[in-house]
């Protein structure tokens, strides 16, 4: 729109009465251009009647011919769910669509749908010509907090791009000087003080969702949950490690509703400045197929020629720590690894019978500044978690993984006892893998998605409609009620009967002691004056401390 004059603002009036994202900037002969202003506008009627075919210049098929193009709500799904219907009484689809916030990727058509730079049509293709700038929108309908901000967008994944595994992709958002800002500042998540992000992964939970195939005795659309990798990393966090932090979406695309995502950070180079401090090049990444991710593997290869000679003798366990055999530190020693952290990870992925891993699918960092910071490991892409009572991890032993540290760890008696020390703070009292911890841990995620699921079943519910899926069991349209049995099945039986799994293989394998644990008549508060405080044990003696010491010495021995 022209300026009617000079001292006259140009101004234009725009009727939106459909679903429409709008590009607006200001230009003048001779003078930079402002940047391009991006606003979208969501009419809730029109994403429940979102049909196959948005346009012409859509392309029916993603990929190749082999797979046709899927972008409508299921309409059977939005009828038994609509606002209106009296039999639903709790919730509709339009509430579902407002109980998470929104975040609106608009870019350019060609850059999403074209048939040669597509991103979404070239899934598979990685790289930096691949990446594409859009606007990124965030709004909340339950506290009007909303923001716009220019980045890059690029596809994200390993076998999710595949459309045989999965046609709902997962996205990275990038904020890069070439696309706008290096950085978002906002606060995202909840339970996290960091504001500031240099990416983002869209991740549409790939073998836990709807639109997942179905592989047999590994994962299937009749037991997504769209939790399991969330819940994993909220309890890394629980467990009072570093982890990614999360939250869930609904995400539109150019306009049109492409369902339920899980916004996760990435343990990268900020990621770990931000939580552990240092500098980002401080740090050395390792991650999925024992890939370089930043700085070297100078450290990383040391600590495996460490742990391949063996790490039974109490020299050889101190010493992939940075200390000397007595446990002292030793500033001439490097501290390769974070002993606390890997015990950590491997109770929680052994807990969960962890079954994509752990050749892939998890991270390695640490501060090569100083030498005194040990590796860690994050939690990462584990989705394939909380299924199956008949995986048993314990004997896992892959090499340059965290299970090779494991194993060789596990030959030493003091690394045993820590094991074990760990377990039992866990598994027992007020340990946040008790079955009730779990079980809550994982509700409250649940309730957090439990409407969007009815939007998320409209959109890729009838995916795998049809397909033979667990057991020979034909897979139908997946819907809410089918989300909840699942949901149900899991907090009522896989829950309890892991704790006991997990415990009765840790015994099994030497890392948990037959003997029960001393048991405290009354587990700290408050007690009256003279409160005589009984300690429990079923056989043998009991040594205690009062000052805080291990009554145990190393080696076995007891404390003076």
């Amino acid at each position: 729109m022209p300026a009617l004059d000079a001292q006259t603002p140009p101004s234009a009036t725009v009727l939106v009465s459909t679903t429409s994202y709008i590009r607006a900037m200001a230009w003048k002969e001779e003078f930079l251009s402002t940047n391009v202003d991006t606003q979208t506008y969501v009419f809730l009627d029109d994403v429940i009647t979102q049909n196959p075919t948005p346009g012409m210049d859509y392309p029916a098929f993603w990929q190749s011919t082999s797979y046709p193009a899927d972008y409508q709500m299921d309409s059977e799904v939005v009828a038994q769910w609509d606002d209106n219907n009296p039999p639903n009484m709790d919730f509709g689809i339009r509430e579902a669509l407002r109980s998470l916030p929104t975040v609106s990727i608009v870019m350019d058509h060609e850059d999403l749908w074209g048939a040669s730079i597509g991103i979404y049509n070239h899934a598979t293709s990685q790289g930096e010509a691949w990446r594409r700038p859009a606007s990124i929108e965030y709004f909340d309908p339950a506290t009007g907090e909303e923001f716009q901000v220019d980045a890059g967008v690029q596809m994200h994944g390993g076998a999710s791009r595949d459309n045989l595994r999965l046609l709902k992709h997962s996205f990275r958002i990038l904020f890069r000087e070439d696309f706008g800002p290096t950085e978002l500042h906002y606060p995202l998540f909840p339970d996290s003080d960091v504001e500031e992000f240099n990416t983002l992964v869209l991740r549409a939970c790939f073998t836990d969702s709807f639109a997942t195939r179905t592989i047999q005795d590994r994962y299937s659309p009749l037991d997504s949950q769209y939790l399991r990798d969330v819940w994993m990393r909220d309890m890394q966090l629980a467990m009072g490690d570093a982890s990614s932090h999360s939250s869930f979406v609904h995400l539109y695309i150019n306009g049109l509703y492409w369902g339920l995502y899980n916004p996760s950070e990435r343990p990268d180079e900020a990621f770990q400045a931000e939580y552990l401090g240092g500098e980002r090049d401080d740090y050395d990444i390792i991650k999925d197929f024992n890939e370089l991710f930043a700085g070297n593997k100078t450290a990383w290869n040391e600590m495996f020629a460490l742990a391949d000679a063996g790490l039974a003798s109490d020299a050889a366990y101190q010493r992939i720590q940075g200390n000397n055999p007595d446990g002292t530190p030793n500033a001439a020693y490097p501290n390769y690894l974070d002993v606390g952290n890997l015990i950590d990870y491997m109770i929680l992925h052994l807990y969960a019978g962890a079954e994509d891993w752990p050749h892939h699918n998890w991270y390695a960092a640490r501060n090569r500044v100083g030498q005194t910071a040990g590796f860690k490991f994050y939690v990462w892409d584990q989705e394939i978690v909380l299924d199956g009572f008949f995986r048993d991890r314990t004997e896992v032993d892959d090499a340059f993984s965290p299970a090779r540290l494991y194993a060789r760890l596990r030959q030493n008696a003091e690394f045993r006892m820590r094991f074990a020390d760990r377990a039992h703070q866990l598994l027992f009292n007020d340990g946040v893998l008790t079955v009730a911890a779990t079980q809550q841990l994982w509700m409250s995620r649940a309730d957090q998605i439990e409407k969007a699921i009815i939007a998320e079943s409209a959109r890729w519910g009838d995916a795998r409609e049809g397909e033979v899926g667990q057991s020979g069991i034909i897979v139908p349209t997946m819907t809410v009620n089918l989300w909840r049995a699942e949901r149900g099945s899991v907090r009522d039986n896989y829950f309890p009967q892991s704790h006991l799994l997990a415990l009765a293989r840790f015994q099994a394998d030497g890392l948990y002691p037959s003997v029960s644990a001393p048991t405290f008549s009354q587990r700290g508060g408050d007690v009256p004056a003279g409160y005589a405080l009984e300690l429990l044990a079923s056989v043998g003696e009991v040594y205690y401390t009062l000052d805080g010491r291990d009554p145990r010495l190393p080696g076995g021995g007891v404390g003076g």
